[in-house]
């Protein structure tokens, strides 16, 4: 991320932003310029998966936290490894499977978000905002997946739904195994 390991967590700050994962796979972004985020900030924004599958979505198990090699971080979850690393555009939150997910129809992702307010939806994704509307936002961003032979292929935008961000995958899944 590159990121630093904490009693409660792992913490990351940039020039832009500071983000904070803690033991159960919450993730915590605070936007801001480096002086504000010294100062508190604007109010983060919090991210946890919730939901994963296909046809049937369950909540996946939190395993643990590990640091990786190239600076991310890796969340155990099960079958299913989440995975942050920063870059260029911000911090890129990712779910990598090794074989086919059980069930029938598109994989659906459900990430509950808290602490800011949803705003709107854009070609580049989700926006955020403060509750009080002083400071900057957060942008969830586009997602792709990308298969066991580094095929590329753009998912559909996400959705806000009752607090939440739900991506699904459509046919992909299926034609990428």
């Amino acid at each position: 991320m590159p990121s630093a390991r904490r009693a409660t967590g792992f913490t990351s700050e940039q020039p832009t932003y500071a983000v904070a994962v803690d033991a159960s796979g919450k993730v915590a972004f605070r936007p801001g310029d480096s002086a504000r985020l010294v100062a508190g900030g604007a109010p983060e924004l919090v991210l946890e998966t919730v939901g994963w599958g296909r046809g049937r979505v369950v909540a996946p198990p939190v395993g643990g936290v590990a640091a990786l090699e190239d600076g991310g971080l890796a969340l155990d979850r099960g079958s299913v490894r989440e995975t942050l690393r920063n870059g260029e555009k911000g911090t890129e939150q990712a779910w990598e499977v090794d074989r086919e997910p059980e069930g029938e129809g598109p994989l659906t992702v459900r990430v509950r978000v808290t602490g800011q307010r949803f705003v709107q939806s854009s070609a580049e994704g989700l926006h955020f905002a403060p509750e009080d509307g002083e400071g900057p936002g957060v942008r969830y961003g586009l997602a792709t997946w990308v298969d066991a032979r580094g095929t590329c292929t753009p998912l559909p935008a996400p959705r806000h739904e009752n607090g939440e961000v739900v991506r699904r995958t459509g046919r992909v899944v299926r034609l990428s195994m």
